[in-house]
C-alpha cells in the first residue's frame, strides 16, 4: 500500500487502532500486556527470542511514542529510565492493592479510565 502525502502534511497515528489490528497481533483485542516483552531474559542474564511466530515479535513501527529517526526524541532513553526506576521504587516499596470497580477505557487523543481509579500503598516496611 502507497500513500502520497503533499508537503508539510501533519500526520498523526491512533495507536489504539493500530494495536488492535489482527495482522499483528492474535487476539488483538484482549488485554494481554505480554505480547509487548520482546525477550525473555533467563537465569543466567542471557536473552533469547521466544519464538520465531510473528505475534510474538510485533512490528518496531507499529507504535512510536518518541518518533523515529533524526527528529527523535532526544529525552526518549532518560523519560524510560525514569518510568522503570519509579516503578521499581514503588513495587520494592509498597504492596499496591486496587479494590474498585472494573475500569473501561474511554478513547480520546489517548485512552483514559472511564472513572477515578483508587489505589491503596501499603508500606512493605511496617
Amino acid at each position: 500500500m502507497l500513500y502520497v502525502w503533499k508537503n508539510n502534511t501533519t500526520v498523526i497515528t491512533h495507536n489504539q487502532v493500530a494495536c488492535r489490528q489482527e495482522q499483528y497481533f492474535r487476539n488483538a483485542n484482549s488485554f494481554v500486556p505480554e505480547r509487548w516483552l520482546f525477550r525473555k531474559a533467563s537465569i543466567d542474564g542471557s536473552t533469547k527470542n521466544e519464538s520465531s511466530d510473528k505475534w510474538n515479535k510485533p512490528s518496531p513501527f507499529l507504535v512510536l511514542p518518541f518518533g523515529f529517526g533524526p527528529r527523535k526524541c532526544i529525552g526518549r532513553q532518560f523519560a524510560e529510565m525514569e518510568i522503570y526506576v519509579c516503578l521499581a521504587k514503588l513495587l520494592r516499596n509498597f504492596q499496591v492493592e486496587y479494590h474498585g470497580e472494573d475500569i473501561e477505557t474511554v478513547t480520546r487523543l489517548i485512552n483514559v479510565a472511564d472513572k477515578p481509579m483508587r489505589f491503596t500503598f501499603i508500606d512493605t516496611d511496617e
